[in-house]
Parts: structure tokens; C-alpha cells; sequence
């Protein structure tokens, strides 16, 4: 989902701090943040909203792609 506006410059840094660098946690938070950047009309993620939306820990990733028999 595109937005209007840059994120700050160590977003990236931060999301892959946040999921340990597992896809399936940052595709999570950034579909997340971005509905949460679109709701808010700030379209850009930054990070005051990377403290409000958690990521999956990883456990819980492993548990549902389990569950999906992946």
C-alpha cells in the first residue's frame, strides 16, 4: 500500500529489530502500520506508530504457519 509521504529514515532498521528479521513479522507490521497510517491521515509510518503496533513474536508466527501445515 503506497503511502503520500517518506517514513523516517531508520524505520526499516526498527521493523527488522522488531520481527528478527522473519517475513512473515514484517509483512504483519507493515500491513498494520500502513492501515494505521492511512486511519490517521499521517500517511507515513514513524516511530510513535511502531510503538503502538506489536509484531508477532516469532513463536507465534511458528504456530500458525503450523497450523497451516506450512
Amino acid at each position: 500500500m503506497p503511502l503520500r509521504h517518506r517514513s523516517d529514515p531508520d524505520i526499516a532498521t526498527r521493523i527488522l529489530a522488531l520481527t528478527d528479521g522473519l517475513i512473515g513479522g514484517i509483512a504483519g507490521v507493515l500491513r498494520r502500520t500502513a492501515v494505521e497510517a492511512v486511519r490517521t491521515g499521517r500517511e507515513r509510518i514513524d516511530a510513535a506508530m511502531l510503538d503502538r503496533v506489536r509484531p508477532l513474536s516469532p513463536a507465534a508466527l511458528d504456530d500458525l504457519a503450523e497450523t497451516a501445515g506450512l
